[in-house]
């Protein structure tokens, strides 16, 4: 049986709500080891390197520079 649930995260524009729920989804096992490697690199290279974890759900660069 398949259950489908769904998470929303509501706050003020720098509270943190993407880097919340790419954790989670990472912790869950929805981000493998290789996009969270990716990811971690790419923000690190911009200096944005605490970022990481929100690139998940930041997907163009104009996202990802704010």
């Amino acid at each position: 049986m398949y259950c489908r649930t769904f998470r929303y995260a509501v706050g003020h524009v720098d509270a943190g709500k993407s880097t919340l729920m790419g954790r989670l989804l990472y912790e869950l096992g929805r981000v493998d080891e290789k996009t969270r490697v990716a990811n971690e690199r790419a923000s690190s290279k911009i200096r944005k390197g605490s970022f990481s974890w929100a690139w998940q759900f930041d997907g163009t660069t104009e996202e990802r520079e704010r």
